[in-house]
């Protein structure tokens, strides 16, 4: 179950109309539940591609779209799609390969770092290259991170500064991607891609918003600040940046 994912192809046009059949090299998106994915998608739309979607790998071979890239976004552990990746990039000969992943799997697993190596070899094995992106959260509109934030951030006045943490906007992630897209170099590497450090307070703030019951549930965390009641709050952060913010 944890291999299925979805892919999508794009076909660029320089036509509005969605039913052009124009074909020329084109990326493929595949996604591991990653919810950020759909933002990437929504900025090669933008940018005038087509998108044809693929719900799973034995559908792939009824396109006649020319691979030259693929953009693998993933949520969880690298080590257990490893080998359906090395499979769609033997299948369609791609010679340049984008892992989208989080630094948080290397506090998860901490046999990530020998698992990025391994990957990256076996990539040169069969003539290609690759970069993996380790990104902080990602605040994009589709990612859990930004929605989460959205919903809680009438808690920031209860959370101590002392926690902090990395968010990366989803924009600079995918200028990054493009770039390495683009790039005339044929190595393969590893990008971080923290953001900025920050007290969760202040990303919190960020997101304050006027809606009656946010402004109300503001001030009563804002009373319960002064009963000492961060370290509880301290508590429900972790807890939700393990099972909800990873993104």
């Amino acid at each position: 179950m944890d291999n299925q994912f979805s892919v999508n192809f794009f076909e660029h046009t320089a036509q509005t109309n969605l039913s052009s059949q124009a074909k020329c090299p084109i990326p493929i998106i595949i996604d591991f539940g990653h919810p950020v994915s759909v933002d990437y998608i929504k900025r090669l739309a933008l940018k005038g591609y087509l998108i044809q979607n693929f719900s799973a790998s034995e559908k792939l071979a009824n396109t006649s779209s020319q691979v030259t890239d693929m953009i693998v976004f993933i949520q969880g552990n690298l080590s257990k799609k490893i080998d359906t990746i090395l499979e769609l990039v033997k299948r369609y000969c791609v010679k340049n390969i984008s892992i989208i992943t989080t630094f948080q799997s290397h506090f998860a697993n901490f046999e990530t770092l020998e698992i990025e190596e391994i990957f990256l070899r076996r990539l040169k094995e069969v003539d290609s290259c690759g970069a993996i992106f380790r990104c902080g959260h990602i605040l994009s509109d589709c990612s859990l991170t930004e929605k989460n934030l959205r919903r809680f951030a009438f808690i920031s006045s209860i959370i101590p500064r002392s926690i902090r943490s990395c968010c990366v906007s989803g924009e600079e992630v995918f200028e990054a991607i493009d770039a390495e897209r683009n790039s005339s170099s044929r190595r393969s590497r590893i990008i971080t891609l923290l953001g900025a450090n920050r007290p969760w307070q202040e990303f919190l703030k960020d997101y304050w918003s006027d809606n009656i019951l946010q402004v109300l549930l503001r001030k009563f965390c804002f009373v319960l600040s002064f009963l000492l009641f961060g370290h509880f709050a301290a508590l429900l952060l972790n807890w939700l940046i393990k099972f909800w913010l990873i993104s």
